[in-house]
C-alpha cells in the first residue's frame, strides 16, 4: 500500500510563499551579477515587498467571509484578521524603510547585494511569527528572524563595533531562545501539546491551579520573547548592539521586529494562555514598571546617540507593555494604537539620522547634533517634529497614544501602573529636550563640525520622512479609521 501524502493548502501563505521564493531567486541573482548585484537585488527586493504587501491585501476581500480564518501546515500556521492587517503593517513599514535607506547604505559604503536579501528573510521570519499557529513554528520564525539579523549587523565586515555587536546579539539571543525552548517544554510536558488551538482547549477544560509548573513554561515563553522587543530586565543586549549597529540598519533593527514581536506576544496572551493572565498579568506589569524605570533614568546620563535610542526604547516598550497587563480588548486596542504611532515616529526619526549618515561623518554622540538646527533646518524640523512626538508632549501626535493608554489603564483600576506611567511620561521629555537643545540651542565652537561639514543628498529618506509627518498629523486629527483598525484586530484576537 502506497502512502498517501496530505497535500496542504498553500492559500494562507501565500505571500509567505512568494517572499521565500523570491528570497532565492535573489540570492542567486545577486551571486552571478557582479559589480550590478547590489541595484539588481536592492530594487527587486522594493518590488517583492511591494507585491508581497498586494498578496495580503487581497487577502482582506475575505476576511468578512466563513472561511476567514485559513489554518494549513498541519495546524502550524493561521492567516485570520488579526494576522492578515499585522502584516499590512509590517510590510508598509519594512518597505518604507527599504526606500528610505537605499542611499545611505551607498554613501557609507555597504552597498552589498546582501543587506535587502538579509532584510526580506528577517521579514518573512516576522509574518511567519504573526501567522504562528504553534510553539514549534513561533521558534522556527523566530529563528529566521533573528539569524538574518545577527547576519545583517555583521555585514559591516572591518567594523570591530558590528562585529561586537552582532557577537554579543547572537549569544544573548541564544540564552533567549534557550529560555523560550525551555518553557516550551514545560507547556508540552504538562498538556502535551503544543499547537495553540488544542493548548487552550486543553487549559479551559482543566484547572490550571493543579498545574502550578504550567505557569513557569508559559513565563519562561514570555522571557524569551521580551528579549526581542527589549524589555527590562532582558534589555541587556540593546545598548550594545545598538552602539556598533550601522545607521541604516539600525532603522530596521529598532522597529519592525519589535512589531513582530508584540503581535505573537498579543496572540499568545489572547489565545493559548488567555485562562492564566490572572496570574500572568503580573509578570507583564514587572516588565511594563521595570522597563519604564530603566528606560527613562538610564537614558538621561546618555551622551551617545544610539545607546540613548536603545534606553529611550525601552522605555516605550515598557509603556506599551500596560496594556498587555490588562489581558483584555480595550487593553490589546490601547498597545496597538501605541505601537503604530511609536513606529511611525520611530521609522520618521530614524529616517532623519539616515538622511544625514555619510562615511566619515557619522553622527555618535549629542554634542555632534550641536548646530544642526543653523545648518539642516529643514532636517532639524522634522527631528524636532518626531522628538516632540516621541515624548508625546501634546498637541503632537504622540501624546494621543499615550493618553488613551493611560486612561484605560485608569478604568480597569490599574491606578499605580497609570501613576507611574505618567511620571515616566516627565521624565521622559526631559531627557528628549535634550535632543532638542543640542539640535537647536548648542552651537558647536568647532567650525569643522561634522554637521558643519557635513552633506545632505539623500532624497529618498527626506521624502519618506516628509510623508510620515503629513501621515501622523492626518492620524491625529482624523483617527477614527485607525480606531476602527485597532479595535476590528483586537476583537479578533478575542475570538481566536
Amino acid at each position: 500500500m502506497l502512502w498517501q501524502i496530505p497535500i496542504p493548502s498553500f492559500a494562507p501563505a501565500q505571500p509567505e510563499i512568494f517572499l521565500a521564493i523570491t528570497i532565492l531567486a535573489l540570492t542567486m541573482i545577486g551571486l552571478f551579477s557582479g559589480h550590478h548585484a547590489f541595484n539588481a537585488t536592492y530594487g527587486a527586493s522594493i518590488g517583492a515587498i511591494a507585491i508581497t504587501l498586494l498578496l495580503t491585501l487581497k487577502m482582506t476581500s475575505s476576511l468578512g467571509q466563513a472561511e476567514a480564518v485559513g489554518i494549513t501546515f498541519n495546524g502550524l500556521f493561521i492567516s485570520d484578521t488579526f494576522s492578515v492587517y499585522t502584516k499590512i503593517f509590517l510590510l508598509s513599514g519594512v518597505g518604507l524603510i527599504l526606500l528610505m535607506i537605499r542611499s545611505s547604505l551607498v554613501q557609507t559604503g555597504l552597498a552589498l547585494f546582501e543587506y535587502p536579501i538579509l532584510i526580506l528573510t528577517s521579514t518573512l521570519g516576522m509574518m511567519l511569527m504573526i501567522s504562528a499557529n504553534d510553539l514549534l513554528s513561533v521558534f522556527v520564525a523566530l529563528e529566521l528572524m533573528s539569524l538574518s539579523l545577527y547576519i545583517l549587523i555583521a555585514l559591516k565586515r572591518r567594523d570591530l563595533g558590528a562585529s561586537e555587536a552582532s557577537l554579543k546579539y547572537f549569544i544573548l539571543g541564544a540564552l533567549a531562545t534557550g529560555f523560550f525552548l525551555y518553557g516550551a517544554s514545560w507547556v508540552y510536558g504538562y498538556s502535551g501539546t503544543t499547537n495553540f488551538e488544542v493548548l487552550e482547549r486543553f487549559l479551559s477544560a482543566h484547572n490550571t491551579e493543579k498545574f502550578p509548573y504550567l505557569l513557569v513554561g508559559v513565563t519562561l515563553i514570555i522571557v524569551g520573547i521580551a528579549f526581542k522587543v527589549s524589555a527590562a530586565p532582558f534589555h541587556m543586549w540593546a545598548p550594545d548592539v545598538y552602539q556598533g549597529t550601522p545607521t541604516p540598519v539600525l532603522a530596521f533593527l529598532v522597529t519592525m521586529p519589535k512589531f513582530a514581536a508584540f503581535a505573537l506576544m498579543l496572540r499568545l496572551i489572547a489565545g493559548p494562555f488567555s485562562t492564566l493572565m490572572h496570574h500572568g498579568s503580573k509578570i507583564f506589569m514587572f516588565l511594563a514598571i521595570t522597563s519604564m524605570f530603566v528606560g527613562a533614568f538610564a537614558a538621561l546620563t546618555q551622551q551617545s546617540i544610539r545607546r540613548f535610542i536603545a534606553y529611550s526604547s525601552i522605555g516605550q516598550v515598557g509603556f506599551a507593555l500596560i496594556g498587555l497587563i490588562l489581558a483584555n480588548e480595550p487593553g490589546y486596542r490601547s498597545t496597538l494604537l501605541f505601537l503604530v504611532f511609536y513606529l511611525i515616529t520611530m521609522i520618521g526619526f530614524m529616517g532623519c539620522l539616515v538622511h544625514l549618515s555619510r562615511r566619515g561623518h557619522e553622527l555618535n554622540t549629542l554634542s555632534d547634533l550641536n548646530g544642526l538646527g543653523r545648518h539642516h533646518p529643514i532636517v532639524s524640523f522634522c527631528l524636532g517634529f518626531f522628538i516632540f512626538s516621541l515624548a508625546g508632549i501634546p498637541p503632537m501626535p504622540g501624546f494621543l497614544p499615550k493618553l488613551w493608554m493611560i486612561q484605560t489603564a485608569v478604568q480597569h483600576e490599574y491606578y499605580i501602573v497609570s501613576v507611574i506611567a505618567v511620571l515616566y511620561s516627565v521624565i521622559a521629555a526631559a531627557y528628549y529636550l535634550l535632543l532638542i537643545k543640542a539640535i537647536f540651542i548648542d552651537i558647536s565652537a568647532d567650525a569643522n563640525s561634522t554637521v558643519a561639514v557635513l552633506k545632505t543628498s539623500c532624497a529618498e529618506s527626506l521624502i519618506v520622512t516628509y510623508g510620515l509627518i503629513v501621515l501622523l498629523l492626518v492620524l491625529m486629527l482624523y483617527p477614527n479609521p485607525l480606531l476602527t483598525w485597532t479595535s476590528q484586530v483586537a476583537s479578533a484576537l478575542m475570538f481566536f
